[in-house]
């Protein structure tokens, strides 16, 4: 999997940084502030391997208010820019980033 996250530099929406892996993904993401992550998952299937993309809305535990209020506002601007989205997961538990729950999401979503 490779990975993208995006954070907030004053109001604007800024690349925050690029991994690969789904363990590294989990550190990247903050307790106190709201970010997104775009994914890029191969799931392998019996004749071939199908790529899919993963939108990550995440507000870490410690997240303000205004700051959670943001995450609403903003997300249909970030997907006015990263089109190819195949399922969306909006979080604050790691938990639910690892690479099994994941890839089980993207399975669910029949695309």
């Amino acid at each position: 999997m490779d990975w993208a996250t995006f954070g907030y530099e004053g109001n604007d929406i800024v690349v925050a940084g690029t991994g690969t892996g789904f363990e590294s993904l989990p550190g990247a993401l903050p307790d106190d502030a709201p970010m997104y992550a775009y994914c890029r998952v191969d799931i392998p299937t019996e004749e071939t391997t199908r790529t899919r993309f993963v939108l990550i809305s995440w507000v870490g535990e410690g997240t303000s208010p205004m700051k959670k209020g943001k995450v609403s506002v903003d997300k249909p601007a970030l997907k006015a820019v990263i089109k190819d989205v195949t399922i969306e997961i909006a979080t604050s538990d790691r938990d639910d980033l690892t690479q099994d729950k994941v890839i089980q999401k993207v399975r669910s979503a029949n695309y």
